[in-house]
């Protein structure tokens, strides 16, 4: 089992009762009601094992440092950036499981020194001291300062020449080589997709309620939804497989069309009898299969990162060896916008002049 641990931000009403429950997300001109989730997602059945729920006040990595007593065994769980540190590997080891975390390259001398050395991997033994020690404490542990932790990093080259680091417990080498544990961590992008299909598909900052029971019901209604949805596609991947093997492109079931498919069929799904349910499940098992799109892998470009300031949307590309900076107005980027959809290039491919700018 792989697993993948992340956060997401959520607005929630603007109501001050409901800021009072679930925080407040606030800068200089104003605070909004929200929250932060900690997503824990399978990576292979695409389902949400678990979901937490914390103010923005308080770190992802604080929430999920008690997770891990309570999550499967003999199972790699996956870790970016912002969960850098020891006390996760000690945890792990110590409740039967194993983790791979993504760490900054100047993190510490023991970082530092193997990015230099051009080593593909190397087992290192670091003491647990700091703030790792403090929260393993503040949980009940008592782990003795400077306990000698066993632990191997991994170096991964990105295709634009950048080195990145990973910390695993893994220790085999012959097991699990450096290049599987690169391969491994590539998997994390599905934790970000489930987010993305949360937020926009199923429209999860859309709420029924203005209470805190109700809007907690939202929240953890649609992710129920997300798995349910994920359990009808994966039973059907067999069926699309077998339906898509004679054409040209490999497909997968639209996830956005067939999320108001399954909405539609719920209260006859609940409300219905045994039998009725398995004819009924069964025709819309079926009905999934009709919907297909196919699936295209976006070809490795430069990173945009965009931020809104006021009226206008500075957007920076940075590449290994170039820095560009275009600041362009709202009117201008919707014009650039249309002009490029008319002359995008067919199947999704995006042509090579210059960037596509999403909003």
């Amino acid at each position: 089992m792989i697993f993948a641990v992340d956060g997401t931000g959520q607005t929630l009403p603007r109501e001050h009762w409901i800021g009072q429950a679930f925080g407040f997300h606030q800068n200089q001109h104003d605070k909004v009601p929200s929250t932060r989730i900690l997503l824990t997602y399978d990576l292979l059945n695409r389902i949400i094992l678990r979901a937490d729920l914390h103010t923005q006040h308080s770190g992802e990595i604080r929430h999920a440092y008690p997770n891990v007593e309570h999550l499967p065994q003999r199972a790699i769980y996956i870790y970016d950036r912002g969960y850098a540190g020891y006390g996760l590997p000690f945890l792990h080891r110590r409740h039967g499981s194993d983790c791979i975390i993504r760490l900054p390259v100047s993190m510490s001398p023991e970082v530092v020194d193997f990015v230099r050395s051009g080593q593909p991997d190397r087992l290192i033994t670091v003491p647990l001291l700091g703030r790792a020690l403090r929260t393993l404490r503040q949980l009940g542990l008592r782990p003795e300062e400077r306990h000698p932790l066993e632990l191997r990093l991994v170096r991964v080259e990105l295709s634009t020449g950048e080195v990145e680091v990973l910390l695993t417990t893994l220790m085999n080498r012959r097991r699990f080589h450096h290049r599987r544990i690169g391969e491994l961590y590539g998997l994390r992008w599905g934790v970000e997709t489930g987010i993305s299909h949360l937020k926009s598909f199923l429209q999860l900052a859309l709420t029924s309620a203005y209470t805190q029971p109700g809007v907690e019901q939202d929240l953890w209604s649609t992710c129920w939804f997300y798995n349910v949805q994920s359990a009808c596609l994966l039973d059907r991947e067999l069926a699309k497989q077998a339906r898509t093997k004679h054409r040209m492109y490999s497909y997968r079931i639209n996830r956005n069309v067939t999320a108001g498919l399954i909405k539609r069929w719920l209260p006859t799904l609940f409300l219905d009898g045994v039998r009725r349910w398995r004819t009924r499940t069964k025709v819309l098992l079926d009905e999934l299969v009709q919907h297909l799109e196919p699936d295209r892998p976006r070809p490795s470009r430069v990173r945009l990162r965009q931020i809104i300031r006021s009226q206008d949307r500075h957007v920076y590309a940075e590449g290994p060896d170039t820095y560009r900076r275009t600041q362009l107005s709202l009117s201008t980027l919707m014009e650039y916008q249309g002009s490029r959809s008319r002359h995008d290039p067919p199947h999704g491919r995006t042509g090579t002049l210059c960037p596509k700018v999403t909003f």
